[in-house]
């Protein structure tokens, strides 16, 4: 993986709020999908 300069309009910061997703449809990230192939 090469990390190279930030472009114009790349995000530099995150402040995603999930919560309305974990409410209303029961959400819940992970990464297993990740150890399944």
């Amino acid at each position: 993986m090469m990390y190279e300069k930030p472009r114009p309009g790349d995000i530099q910061d995150s402040l995603a709020d999930i919560s309305a997703a974990r409410n209303e449809l029961g959400y819940e990230p992970g990464i297993q999908a990740l150890y399944q192939g």
